[in-house]
């Protein structure tokens, strides 16, 4: 049986829709941009971090319906790159992949990919596109929806329908906050759909938190505007990926590396002085690790568990240290896609492996045992 057609329209900004996850919501024309960051400041922010924003990691449509069926038009940024979406209703998780409308042929080099991607009619004006979802139950129960916007990639959003008749109202969600900032490997590009990032899956298993992905390929340096969105936004836990960016753009010696992390620790602190803040330093980095530098990777893990250790010292019982390798080490390296970043396969690992360490029993964030309900 064919998909059913949704022909009730449902407004993406000022209405029941929230993007949640995202800083700003940006009109263009027909479509709506979610980004990670506030555009009011968009002037001040390095373009690299910027472009970074635009990824919509972490993102999803929250609302709450009966809905029996959902479709979303949207224009990816690139005919060249396929993208996922997750559409999770009450928990299940249903997943809808999109191929490339123009697949590049393997065993280009650089300079072919740019000329294919270039002389192509369609390159410049991707089309338009339609992701449906059927068949979702429509029993007249209102349930909790979270369309999971894809996650390696720029797309836009023109569009979201349901089948006629279908409630939509906002979604209710007093979830504690769980906030990442990272890099790449918080972004988690190569994971296998949008839910399937490691700050993803920890949030929503066990701990069953409200995430903010801010991880920025190539971006996380330190920016204090990141500092200042962090301590300005709602915050239960934190978690900083520190280190592997500032090791491959060089950008800090050990001195002002020190003095950075502090920066940024406390800047943070200013708005969320007690919250539970876990700095983890990079994952096991392959032909990086025994890469001569002045700031290499083990002293940049050396600096950040000292500097965890100083924190605590002075009383803030709250900040906490975990090295990378414990999360992903020298034994997952075949899982490393390029040396650097780890598979769909190596992302679930890290994931498992921050539960435990962060939630689980003794860990850094254990949570309170759930109150039992007063006898009848």
């Amino acid at each position: 049986m064919p998909p059913k057609r949704c022909t009730q329209s449902v407004p993406l900004v000022d209405g029941p829709v929230r993007f949640d996850g995202a800083a700003s919501v940006q009109p263009c024309g027909d479509f709506w941009r979610p980004w990670r960051l506030d555009l009011g400041l968009k002037d001040l922010y390095h373009p690299q971090l910027l472009h970074a924003a635009a990824v919509a990691s972490g993102v999803r449509l929250a609302f709450a319906s009966d809905a029996d069926a959902v479709e979303l038009d949207y224009t990816h940024a690139s005919i060249f790159h396929g993208c996922a979406f997750d559409l999770v209703v009450d928990g299940r998780v249903i997943t809808k992949r999109v191929p490339a409308v123009a697949p590049l042929p393997p065993g280009l080099t650089g300079d072919e990919k740019r000329s294919v991607m270039e002389s192509h009619p369609c390159a410049a004006r991707p089309p338009r596109a339609t992701v449906a979802w059927s068949g979702l139950g429509a029993s007249g129960r209102t349930r909790r929806f979270e369309l999971w916007l894809p996650h390696a990639t720029v797309v836009r959003y023109h569009a979201l329908r349901v089948d006629a008749g279908a409630s939509v109202e906002p979604a209710v969600d007093e979830r504690r906050r769980f906030v990442v900032y990272g890099s790449s490997i918080t972004t988690c590009a190569e994971a296998s759909s949008p839910s399937r990032t490691w700050p993803a899956i920890a949030a929503n298993s066990t701990a069953g938190l409200h995430l903010v992905n801010l991880g920025f390929a190539g971006g996380c340096h330190l920016d204090p505007l990141v500092a200042r969105a962090i301590a300005g936004a709602r915050a239960d836990f934190v978690v900083l990926e520190l280190g592997i960016n500032v090791f491959d753009a060089k950008s800090f010696s050990e001195r002002s590396f020190e003095a950075a992390v502090l920066g940024f620790i406390l800047n943070v602190r200013d708005g969320h002085p007690t919250a539970p803040l876990l700095v983890v330093s990079p994952i096991w980095a392959a032909g990086r690790e025994t890469q001569k530098r002045a700031l290499g990777l083990p002293a940049i893990r050396a600096v950040l568990a000292k500097l965890v250790e100083k924190l605590r010292h002075r009383g803030d019982a709250n900040v906490h240290y975990r090295s990378g390798i414990d999360l992903f080490g020298e034994a997952d390296e075949a899982d490393l896609v390029d040396g650097v970043h780890p598979s769909a396969a190596g992302y679930e690992r890290i994931a498992a492996r921050f539960e435990r360490l962060a939630f689980g029993v003794g860990g850094c964030f254990e949570q309170e045992p759930p109150v039992p309900p007063p006898p009848d």
